[in-house]
């Protein structure tokens, strides 16, 4: 993955990462809903994968209310493919430490480890300075 910002324009990190709009709104839907339920199970996420699919979050129950009331975009009429949604945000997100999914446990968790991988990419830089 290519990360391009400019860095007079720094606002917000899902806007660095992730280039197309609707993409964006995908995942600070997704950062809510894992925000409110702390963390989600493989089953969670997949119904959640159907409803974005269908265009039909308004099924999540009290989570889409809580979720509703902190985003400022109507999300009643957010739809995503699925496939692309696993491929393209889901996956995007593990592997850059933004999402944890637990070993044993098999659950989706918001995660620091991006924090760390940042980090790491600094100390490279100095050392490539040197």
């Amino acid at each position: 993955m290519t990360i391009n910002f400019n860095s007079n324009e720094i606002t917000n990190i899902i806007d660095i990462i992730f280039q197309l709009e609707t993409q964006r709104k995908v995942v600070k839907v997704l950062i809510e809903y894992l925000k409110n339920k702390k963390y989600v199970s493989k089953k969670e996420i997949s119904h959640f994968a159907d409803l974005l699919n269908t265009g039909k979050l308004n099924l999540l129950g009290n989570e889409y209310y809580e979720i509703k009331n902190k985003i400022k975009f109507n999300i009643k009429e957010l739809k995503y493919n699925r496939k692309q949604f696993y491929s393209r945000i889901l996956k995007v997100m593990i592997n850059m430490g933004l999402v944890n999914l637990g070993l044993y446990d098999k659950k989706y968790r918001l995660s620091i480890e991006f924090i760390d991988n940042m980090n790491k990419i600094c100390d490279l830089w100095k050392k490539e300075l040197e």
